[in-house]
């Protein structure tokens, strides 16, 4: 996006009130990450991850933090990598839906543990 700038940071401490520093960054340049939702129970290690789509990095990332909110790990699987730009996460029972953002063609993706 024209005149996008990366470095300005989106927590502003300048502003009243208590602020706290996000707990994770995509990194630079951003994968631009959009919609997440957590992982439900019954995905072993994934349970309680955050799902997080992304845009620019065209993958569905799985982002765990500790009780205390600390990241601990991301993983972003090769098979969620083939669907280009994801926009949307939501959790639907034991499976997360994740819509694609391409332009044309796009589509809602079941994502679910293999049994």
């Amino acid at each position: 996006m024209p005149g996008y700038n990366e470095s300005v940071p989106l927590t502003d401490h300048s502003l009243p009130g208590k602020q706290v520093s996000a707990r994770w960054r995509s990194g630079t340049p951003t994968i631009a990450t959009s919609g997440a939702s957590f992982v439900p129970r019954g995905w072993g290690r994934l349970s309680g991850t955050l799902a997080v789509a992304c845009l620019a990095g065209q993958r569905l990332m799985f982002v765990k933090f500790d009780g205390k909110g600390r990241l601990r790990w991301t993983k972003a699987p090769a098979r969620l990598r083939d669907f280009g730009r994801l926009r949307g996460v939501t959790t639907v029972g034991k499976s997360l839906l994740v819509t694609t953002s391409n332009g044309s063609g796009d589509r809602i993706l079941r994502v679910r543990l293999r049994s």
